[in-house]
């Protein structure tokens, strides 16, 4: 396996990519397709990286905030509750109903 992904599995790198790049996007105003690299993480991954997730998961709540994309008050409030809890694994608090 390359050096590349000794420390994090190819998954995982590929999360560290997407989340950086969920914040440039948002950064740059390009709300959606942040929300659709964060959804897409939500939805598709099996686990999370905590730095991946968070920036997807407060990209989300800032783009809810401002109304430009609409997110459920209830998928709002279990990401609010996801990043209060961190340590634990933030998969086990959302259910394919979220979405």
């Amino acid at each position: 396996m390359a050096p590349l992904f000794t420390e994090v599995t190819p998954n995982g790198r590929r999360q560290q990519l997407e989340g950086a790049a969920i914040i440039l996007c948002h950064q740059r105003g390009h709300d959606d397709q942040a929300y659709h690299l964060a959804i897409r993480m939500f939805a598709q991954d099996e686990y999370l990286l905590d730095s991946s997730f968070v920036p997807a998961a407060e990209t989300l709540l800032e783009i809810a905030k401002v109304g430009e994309i609409m997110i459920s008050t209830k998928m709002q409030n279990e990401l609010r509750t996801m990043l209060q809890n961190q340590s634990r694994n933030p998969m086990e608090f959302l259910t394919m109903e979220t979405f």
